[in-house]
Formats: C-alpha cells, sequence, structure tokens
C-alpha cells in the first residue's frame, strides 16, 4: 500500500513508467498503442475542423466583408444579405472497432424487433382465436344443457304418459 502511494506519487510528479516500477502502469502491446494513437490523430483532425466551422459560425461578417476589410466578391451577399452557413455535425470515427460493433448491436436490436413484433403478432392471433374458441365452447355447452334439459323433460313427461296408461290398463282389469 506504501509503496503503491510513492509510486503513484512518483507518477504524479513526471516520472515516467520506466523509472517507477511497471506495476503500475503496464506497457501497452503494439495494437494498443496503434488504436491510441489513431484515435489521437482522428480526435486531433476532428478538432481542426471544429475549430473551422466555429470560426465561421462566430465570424459570418468577417467571411461576408472578406479578410480586409473589402466587400466580399459575390454580389448576392451583402451585408443585409449574409450567406447562410449551417452548422453539420461532422462524422467523427475515433473507434471502428466500436462502430462496427454499434452496427452490429444495432442489426441485433432491428432483428429483435422484427421478432417481437411477429411474437406480438402471433399472441394477438392466438388470444383472438382463444376467445373465439371459448365463446363456441360456452355456446357448444349451453347447447348441451338445453338438450339435456329437454330430454330430461320429455323422459318426465314420458314417465308420466306411461303411469297414466298403466294407470287406466290397471283400472280397466
Amino acid at each position: 500500500s506504501g509503496n503503491a502511494n510513492t509510486q503513484s506519487f512518483l507518477l504524479a510528479r513526471g516520472w515516467t513508467s520506466r523509472l517507477a516500477l511497471p506495476s503500475i502502469l503496464p506497457p501497452l502491446r503494439g495494437d494498443e498503442m496503434e488504436k491510441d494513437l489513431r484515435h489521437m490523430q482522428v480526435y486531433g483532425n476532428a478538432v481542426q475542423s471544429y475549430q473551422q466551422q466555429f470560426y465561421i459560425q462566430t465570424n459570418r461578417m468577417t467571411m461576408v466583408q472578406g479578410e480586409n476589410g473589402t466587400p466580399s466578391p459575390l454580389p448576392a451577399h451583402s451585408a443585409a444579405n449574409p450567406p447562410v452557413v449551417t452548422s453539420i455535425p461532422l462524422p467523427v470515427r475515433i473507434d471502428p472497432e466500436e462502430e462496427k460493433r454499434l452496427f452490429n448491436l444495432r442489426k441485433k436490436i432491428a432483428a429483435a424487433e422484427v421478432l417481437r413484433e411477429q411474437a406480438e403478432q402471433e399472441w394477438v392471433a392466438n388470444q383472438a382465436h382463444y376467445v373465439h374458441m371459448a365463446a363456441l365452447l360456452r355456446e357448444a355447452q349451453q347447447k348441451r344443457k338445453d338438450t339435456v334439459a329437454f330430454l330430461q323433460k320429455a323422459v318426465k313427461t314420458r314417465a308420466s304418459v306411461t303411469a297414466q296408461a298403466r294407470l287406466r290398463l290397471q283400472m280397466t282389469r
């Protein structure tokens, strides 16, 4: 712990990782250094482009009048009618691998969204089918109950008619 604090202090004072122990700052591999250099170059180019855009945006009148205060050579642009300079966000590609990963992730998200929509449509169709089949089942159950009630009434009536016929037969004997 004390050794690490000393090493951190030495690094903060400007000592390099060669002078301090390499356990604090492990050496970078070649591909990591290349990636960092690419990042720095792209970042430098982006900063320069943004500075140019910022200068154009903040100094429109200077751009209209020219550098030495002389009128602009373009007759369509005057002090009353300055040229419209739109601020266009510049594409900055700092990490192509990260962009590729994000592109693949966006593709996966789009594919998952398509699958989700299909599953949702299937679910809605299944739900509609279930509701329809449940209604048919209720109708069938009601018809069965009605049929059973009718048959029970018919059997009861038939039994009553048969009992009356037996009674008449017994009375005649």
